[in-house]
C-alpha cells in the first residue's frame, strides 16, 4: 500500500488491544434494583473457546434506570456496568438496542473495526467510534511503535506535511530548506534527553510505516514529535548561539490551552473531573486532492495495554507518541498548556514524551514530580496539571527548563490553569518561600508586557486582572456553582472560555503559494487563519478510567461530537454509561436491550420496559 494521498490538516503550532482473551459469551439471569432488569456474564472465569482454559476475565453485571428528558419525545438511561470479576474489563462499550424507532446518543456510539494487525509483533486494531479512531496498541515501546507505524502508515506522509513541513516554512519564512535545518537542530539537540524507550517506539513507528510504503525513516518521526517544541519555542524567533533560548522574546501567536479539575465538595457527586482544551492557529495544506486524512485521522486516541506500566489513553496524531494530555488505569489523568519562559532550551526532554510518560507510568502525583525534577526532564515553560483520583489531589506543575513549582490552587477542591505562571510568593495560598516563576514568565500576544512590568506582586495582580480571563472565567463559574458542577457544565465551560459566540468560523487566507511537500512531487498552497481555535477538549474522569472527547474542526463553531471512551473498568468498579434517547412514537410498550462488552469477549445484559 502507497500513503494515501490527501490532506487538509490542523497544524500544531506549539501540540482487538494486545492478546486479546479468548472467551465465550456465557450468561446467567439475575434480577436488578431499579427499573431495569439485569443479567451477569458468567462469573467463573473460565473460557470456552478453542480448548484454552482457566483464562482470567472479567464479569459484567449490567442495571438500567431510566428518567424523563428535556423534551416530551426524549428519555434518559442511566446504564451502571460493574466489573464483578478478578481483572480488569478493557474498552466497556454500552449498545443499546430496540425494535422500535428510538435514536441513541450520549455515552453511545457505533463501533466499527477498521484494520487489524496480527503478526510477529503483537496484536492491534483501529477503530472507529462516534467520529474518534481509536488505534489499540500493546507489548513493548518497539512494538507498540510498530503496530502504530502499520496502521497509521498510510496517514504519516500528509500528516507530516500538514504539521513538519508548514512549520518548517514558518521557521524559514518560507524557505522548507532553512526551517528543516532549523528542525534537524532541534532533533540532534533533544535526542540526547529523550528516554530511550521513547527512541525504540519511533524506530518501531518508522518501520512499521515502512511495511505499508510510506518513506519517512526515524529521524522524520522524531521531527513530528517535536513539532510541539518547535512551535511553542519559535526558534526563529530567537536565534541565539547554541539552542538555548535565554532572551525574552515577542510572539504573535501563541497557544491558548485552559483547563480545571474539581472534586469532591465541587462537584454535584464528589466525583473528580477534570477538563481540558487545546488550542492552537488551523492551517491547511491543499494538496493531496481532497480531506479524506482530516475527515479519517483528525481524532485520534491512542489506547495502549503495555508490558511495563498501566494502560493509557492519549489524544495524539498519526506518528505521534502522545500531545498534550492523557488517562491511565491508575486513576491519574495530565494536561499541559504552554507558558513561555526565558528559562528554555532545546537540550531537554520533549513535551510529547512528558506527557506520555506520565500517562503510561505515573501512579501518583508523586510519579510526576520525580520525572518532571529529573535531570533535562523538560526543555520549555508550561503548566503541567496532575490529577490523582485516589487521592482526591489535583496540582499545577509550573515548569521552565530549570525552574519547578507545585501550585496547590487557591479554590476549595478545584485548580485552574491557563498560559500564565501564578506561583508568586503569598498569592493564592502559595508559600511565602516558594520559587517565583513569574519573573521568568515572557509576554506573548494581547498581553503585551515585560518583565519590568511585573517586578511587583500588586504589578502582577493587576495585569492578572486584565488579561487572565479564561482563568478568571472559570474561577468565576467554578466559584456560581460550588457543589453542582458535573460533566455536562465542564463541556459547555470549554466551549464558553473565551466569551459566547467566540468561536466564529475560521477564514483561511494563503500565506505560502505552490509549495514544495516533504519526501513527494506534490506541491500545494498552504493557508492559515489568524483565528485560534480548539484542536480538541477533553473531560477527563480518572475514578472511572474514562474520558469525554471531542476534537476540533476547520469550522471553530462546530466542534466533533463528544464521544465517551472507557480505558477499562477494575476488579470491583463501575462504570456509568449516560444514554440519551428520542422517539417519533408514544414511549408506552416499547422497550429497550442494552449490552455492555470488553475488548476480552466478555458481555453483560439488561432490558428495560417503558
Amino acid at each position: 500500500m502507497s500513503c494515501i494521498k490527501s490532506l487538509n490538516v490542523f497544524v500544531v503550532l506549539l501540540s482487538c488491544l494486545g492478546v486479546i482473551y479468548a472467551c465465550g459469551e456465557s450468561e446467567s439471569t439475575s434480577g436488578a434494583d431499579g427499573d431495569g432488569d439485569s443479567i451477569e456474564s458468567d462469573g467463573d472465569g473460565d473460557s470456552e473457546t478453542d480448548g484454552v482454559e482457566d483464562v482470567p476475565l472479567p464479569v459484567l453485571s449490567v442495571n438500567v434506570e431510566s428518567s424523563s428528558g428535556d423534551a416530551d419525545d426524549e428519555k434518559r438511561f442511566s446504564v451502571t456496568v460493574r466489573n464483578e470479576g478478578d481483572v480488569p474489563a478493557y474498552n466497556v462499550r454500552v449498545t443499546p438496542e430496540s425494535e422500535a424507532a428510538i435514536a441513541f446518543g450520549g455515552a453511545f456510539s457505533e463501533s466499527t473495526i477498521l484494520d487489524t494487525y496480527d503478526g510477529e509483533q503483537g496484536r492491534a486494531w483501529l477503530e472507529k467510534r462516534g467520529g474518534l479512531l481509536f488505534v489499540h496498541i500493546s507489548g513493548d515501546h518497539y512494538q507498540m511503535g510498530f503496530q502504530h507505524g502499520v496502521l497509521l502508515g498510510e496517514a504519516l506522509l500528509p500528516v507530516f506535511n500538514g504539521l513538519v513541513t508548514t512549520t518548517a516554512m514558518e521557521l524559514g519564512f518560507g524557505s522548507l530548506e532553512t526551517g528543516l535545518g532549523w528542525l534537524e537542530e532541534m532533533k540532534e539537540a533533544m535526542e540526547p534527553y529523550t528516554p530511550a524507550k521513547y527512541i525504540e517506539e519511533m524506530h518501531g513507528i518508522a518501520d512499521g510505516a515502512a511495511t505499508v510504503g510510506c518513506p519517512l525513516d526515524f529521524d522524520d518521526i522524531f521531527m513530528l514529535n517535536l513539532i510541539i517544541d518547535a512551535g511553542l519555542v519559535l526558534y526563529k524567533l530567537a536565534p541565539v548561539t547554541g539552542m538555548d533560548v535565554t532572551v525574552p522574546y515577542d510572539l504573535e501567536y501563541g497557544p491558548d490551552c485552559s483547563g480545571f479539575t474539581v472534586w469532591g465538595g465541587s462537584t454535584q457527586d464528589g466525583e473528580m473531573i477534570s477538563a481540558a482544551i487545546q488550542e492552537y492557529k488551523p492551517y491547511r495544506i491543499d494538496a493531496f486532492g481532497g480531506t479524506e486524512v482530516t475527515a479519517l485521522y483528525r481524532g485520534l486516541l491512542l489506547v495502549g495495554r503495555p508490558t511495563e506500566g498501566y494502560n493509557f489513553l492519549v489524544p495524539t496524531v498519526p506518528g505521534m507518541v502522545g500531545i498534550a494530555q492523557g488517562l491511565n488505569a491508575a486513576g491519574i489523568s495530565t494536561s499541559s498548556k504552554g507558558s513561555n519562559s526565558i528559562h528554555a532550551t532545546m537540550c531537554g526532554c520533549a513535551i510529547s514524551f512528558e506527557s506520555r510518560e506520565i500517562a503510561q507510568y505515573a501512579g501518583n502525583i508523586d510519579d510526576a514530580i520525580d520525572f518532571l525534577a529529573g535531570p533535562h526532564a523538560r526543555a520549555r515553560g508550561h503548566n503541567r496539571q496532575v490529577d490523582d483520583s485516589a487521592a482526591g489531589r489535583s496540582v499545577v506543575l509550573e515548569v521552565s527548563a530549570s525552574e519547578l513549582a507545585l501550585r496547590e490552587g487557591n479554590l476549595d477542591d478545584a485548580v485552574i490553569a491557563a498560559n500564565h505562571f501564578r506561583a508568586w510568593p503569598g498569592f493564592e495560598g502559595y508559600p511565602d518561600d516558594g520559587h517565583n516563576m513569574v519573573l521568568g514568565q515572557f509576554a506573548f500576544g494581547s498581553w503585551g508586557y515585560k518583565t519590568a512590568d511585573i517586578e511587583t506582586r500588586e504589578d502582577w495582580e493587576a495585569i492578572l486582572e486584565e488579561k487572565a480571563t479564561r482563568y478568571n472565567f472559570y474561577a468565576s463559574v467554578i466559584g456560581e456553582n460550588d457543589g453542582n458542577i458535573d460533566t455536562e457544565l465542564a463541556k459547555e465551560w470549554l466551549s464558553r472560555n473565551r466569551g459566547d459566540g467566540h468561536y466564529a468560523a475560521a477564514e483561511w487566507s494563503e500565506i505560502f503559494s505552490d509549495a514544495a511537500l516533504y519526501k513527494t512531487e506534490e506541491r500545494g498552497d498552504i493557508h492559515s487563519t489568524g483565528e485560534l481555535g480548539p484542536s480538541h477538549r477533553s473531560v477527563m474522569l480518572p475514578a472511572r478510567r474514562s474520558a469525554w472527547i471531542s476534537w476540533g474542526l476547520e469550522d471553530l463553531e462546530n466542534l466533533g461530537p463528544w464521544v465517551f471512551v472507557n480505558l477499562e473498568i477494575p476488579p470491583g468498579g463501575e462504570v456509568v454509561f449516560e444514554i440519551t434517547a428520542t422517539s417519533d412514537a408514544a414511549w408506552s410498550g416499547s422497550s429497550v436491550h442494552f449490552v455492555a462488552d470488553c475488548d476480552q469477549g466478555v458481555s453483560g445484559q439488561a432490558d428495560l420496559s417503558l
